[in-house]
């Protein structure tokens, strides 16, 4: 037996069409300098080990090839090794 789908009400104000400028704006600072550029590439290289090496380690562990212990320590040597920014956010 099939019912009427309910009428969904908005209940959300309008929104206000602002009338600030919509130049196209660069995201980001053209002031780094080729130390900082070369530092966030380093960073973005150790970001893809670490998670290309833990997406390993996890598929061993849910395969039973490890325990949660020794992936607790995996992961801790791995985040000593490559000291991921965003990966931790992640782990858990």
């Amino acid at each position: 037996m099939h019912s009427p789908a309910l009428l969904a009400e908005n209940t959300s104000p309008l929104t206000e069409t602002g009338t600030a400028s919509t130049a196209a704006m660069p995201a980001i600072s053209q002031t780094v300098s080729k130390e900082e550029s070369a530092m966030n590439k380093e960073q973005f290289q150790r970001e893809k080990l670490y998670q290309a090496s833990m997406q390993m380690f996890r598929m061993m562990l849910k395969q039973g090839l490890i325990t949660s212990q020794e992936f607790t320590v995996i992961s801790s040597k791995m985040q000593e090794k490559y000291r991921p920014l965003f990966g931790t956010l992640f782990s858990g």
